[in-house]
Formats: C-alpha cells, sequence, structure tokens
C-alpha cells in the first residue's frame, strides 16, 4: 500500500475493524495472521490505526508505541513524504526511499528486549555506537541500521541522519 502524508496525514488513518477466523474456513493459505481484539484496542489509543502497519507488527505488537513515535517525528520533519507499508517494513519516499521502519524478526543476543529497527541510506558510512549495522550493498551507498528501544531515541543526531538519507536520496 502506498500513500502520500502530509501533515496530518498520520491522523487520517482507517479504523480497524478484525473478525475472528470461522472455524470453518477451508483455505488456510489465504488467511492472514490477524491480531488479537485486546491488543488492536490498545494500539488503537487516541487516532485510528493503518491496518496494513499492524499487520506489519502483528508478531511484536508492543513495538508499535515505538514506531508510532518514530512515524510521527518522521512525518513532522519531512512532510508530502509517501509511505509505504510491505509484509516486513513501512518505508518513507521522498523521489526514492530514504528510511524505513521495522520490527525485528527475531531476538538478538545483546539486544534490547523491545525496539524498532530504522535503516537510512547514506553515500558513506557512518562510524557511531548507535549504528549497530551498516552495509555497502551498491559502491558508494551504505545502508546503516539503528535500533530505537524508546520514542527519545529519535533525537537530534538521529533525525540528522535522516535529513541527510533524505537530501541523499533526493541527488540520485
Amino acid at each position: 500500500m502506498l500513500r502520500s502524508c502530509g501533515q496530518a496525514g498520520a491522523a487520517q488513518l482507517p479504523s480497524v475493524t478484525l473478525k475472528e477466523k470461522s472455524p470453518h474456513s477451508k483455505s488456510k493459505s489465504a488467511q492472514i495472521p490477524r491480531l488479537r481484539e485486546k491488543q488492536v484496542k490498545n494500539m488503537e489509543n487516541e487516532r485510528a490505526v493503518n491496518p496494513d502497519i499492524l499487520m506489519v507488527f502483528h508478531k511484536l505488537p508492543a513495538a508499535y508505541p515505538i514506531y508510532e513515535a518514530a512515524e510521527a517525528k518522521i512525518l513532522s520533519a519531512f512532510p508530502g513524504i509517501r509511505v509505504k507499508v510491505s509484509k516486513t517494513q513501512v518505508s518513507f519516499y521522498n523521489k526514492y526511499l530514504f528510511a524505513a521502519l521495522w520490527p525485528p524478526l527475531r531476538r538478538i543476543k545483546g539486544r534490547p528486549g523491545l525496539y524498532i529497527v530504522l535503516t537510512f541510506g547514506l553515500g558513506y558510512r557512518v562510524e557511531h555506537p548507535r549504528i549497530v549495522e551498516s552495509v555497502e550493498p551498491y559502491p558508494g551507498r551504505f545502508t546503516h541500521h539503528v535500533l530505537i528501544a524508546e520514542p527519545e531515541e529519535m533525537d537530534e543526531q538521529v533525525m540528522n541522519w535522516l535529513q541527510e538519507a533524505y537530501d541523499f536520496s533526493m541527488s540520485k
């Protein structure tokens, strides 16, 4: 799903209504795993929730509030960007992809118990303790991963990296 977001775009997401799976359903492969209703209600708090984004966090619903705070910070810093939701991540685009947020697929020793991953691309490798991984998928293009365990971790340093990533993706 691809949507455009202005400054108020996040508040205009459709609300979620989930139905329990019928015990008489025949096609198991066509069914998408669903969040329990209680988890969905906890996530909805004060605004409607995009069901596609909920599906990204269906295995780790406790990480959704961290995502929500990070998304709000990104959308307010970069008005008019597009948001694309895939099965495993939420991507942020200007002309091209410049950042993504995703929940970890499995636990990794030495990492916090609850976090999301912020991924962004730059034209150079950043050496910083907060960057847990940096790879060069193409010459002169580096992908960086930062763990976000608390909303406050979307601080000035991270936002500066995102601004650089935004500018770098515009220069492609």
